[in-house]
């Protein structure tokens, strides 16, 4: 009989115990980082001025970055967004660099541009090429080396263990030929209207390349 009871009573707290535990909460695993969201945008407009001939009017397309990065070299840091056509080939690109002279402490903040006539004084270098598809005509370039910018570039956020960088940007370039309509090669003058050339858009958690 002694040995049935303490067998019984032997039960009895194993049972207990195994009740308890499985009565414990048990800690929650961490969930994992989302997943950067690496997401870019290229609105490109051109305020066409009005001529003799013809009253002033707006073209604009909206595109989304197909290859959006940054890459940090020892002197610089580079900004690249290039929207792709179906066949992989770039077709819109922007680009903004940052000497590592201009950086602000922890990349953070808003950036002059670069601009004509003194590119010198500007923070960002900004390029923007829209290739033609024809062999027989040219692409056009506008930029801090070539045209009076208006504008900024911003930095809003940059993770520098996960190596994202988030920000905005708006360009105005006066005075410029379209970019809607491209320069035959080997044409005589350029008769393109001109007018003024806004960039604008945003970046999102670009990785580093």
């Amino acid at each position: 009989m002694k040995n049935l009871a303490s067998t019984l009573l032997l039960s009895s707290l194993l049972f207990t115990a195994c009740s308890k535990k499985d009565a414990d909460p048990q800690p929650t695993p961490s969930a994992p980082a989302p997943a950067p969201a690496q997401a870019a945008t290229v609105n490109v407009a051109f305020d066409n001025y009005a001529t003799a001939s013809q009253p002033a009017s707006t073209e604009s397309l909206s595109l989304l970055a197909t290859k959006p990065t940054y890459q940090a070299f020892s002197d610089r840091l580079e900004v690249k967004l290039e929207v792709a056509d179906v066949r992989g080939v770039v077709q819109d690109h922007v680009l903004f660099v940052l000497p590592i002279s201009r950086q602000k402490s922890g990349l953070v903040g808003t950036y002059t541009l670069a601009s004509q006539p003194d590119a010198s004084l500007g923070e960002v270098l900004v390029t923007y090429r829209r290739p033609s598809n024809s062999l027989s005509e040219y692409s056009n370039v506008y930029g801090s080396n070539t045209a009076k910018l208006e504008g900024s570039f911003t930095i809003t956020g940059y993770d520098a263990s996960r190596r994202l960088l988030s920000g905005s940007y708006a360009v105005k370039a006066l005075n410029v030929k379209g970019p809607f309509s491209f320069l035959s090669a080997g044409s005589w003058g350029d008769t393109r209207r001109s007018g003024d050339l806004r960039l604008s858009g945003t970046f999102q958690e670009l990785p580093a390349q």
